[in-house]
């Protein structure tokens, strides 16, 4: 029974610890779609960011799909450009996987073929982006995401291309609390 309560003691005081660390959620608007985006300290110099959302890809088909982003970050440098607020920047890696549409090569016959087709993808991400704390509780951030991976459409694995639309800059907007 001691042991039970001890244990007990012990997770209630980690979730404690882990939701006292700095938050923030918000919306991440790029070339690629828009996102729900959410941002969790683990110490002053890494946070994890994970974001879910639309995928608006190649977009020929008009369907939407939807892809789902995590990213473990650290902050490597904090300019003091402005009196009020705080700038980071950051870089990390991550993986990314989802129900999106993008081009593909499929065997019809003996002939290979180009389609867009929705599938399943899945991409390692390389993350870097900079980011604006305001004295209130708001954070800018404008990050690229570049991804490479691969998409399975109608039994075939190919090249995910669309990843390199990650090179176009994200726009942030998250409230921290």
């Amino acid at each position: 029974m001691r042991k039970l309560i001890i244990s007990i003691i012990l997770l209630t005081g980690m979730m404690l610890y882990s939701f006292a660390q700095p938050r923030s959620i918000g919306t991440l608007v790029g070339a690629t779609g828009a996102k729900v985006s959410y941002q969790h300290s683990l110490n002053a110099d890494q946070f994890i960011s994970i974001d879910a959302g639309v995928d608006l890809g190649y977009n020929v088909s008009g369907h939407l799909g939807a892809k789902v982003t995590g990213a473990y970050n650290f902050i490597w440098a904090r300019p003091k450009w402005t009196t009020k607020g705080s700038w980071n920047i950051y870089a990390g890696p991550g993986i990314s996987a989802g129900w999106v549409e993008d081009r593909g090569v499929i065997k019809i016959g003996e002939e290979r073929a180009n389609t867009f087709s929705k599938g399943f993808m899945i991409a390692a991400v390389g993350q870097v982006g900079i980011e604006y704390n305001f004295s209130f509780p708001l954070q800018l951030s404008l990050e690229v995401r570049p991804s490479i991976g691969i998409h399975m459409i109608e039994k075939s694995i190919s090249f995910y291309d669309n990843g390199f639309l990650g090179f176009i800059p994200a726009l942030g907007i998250r409230y921290n609390f």
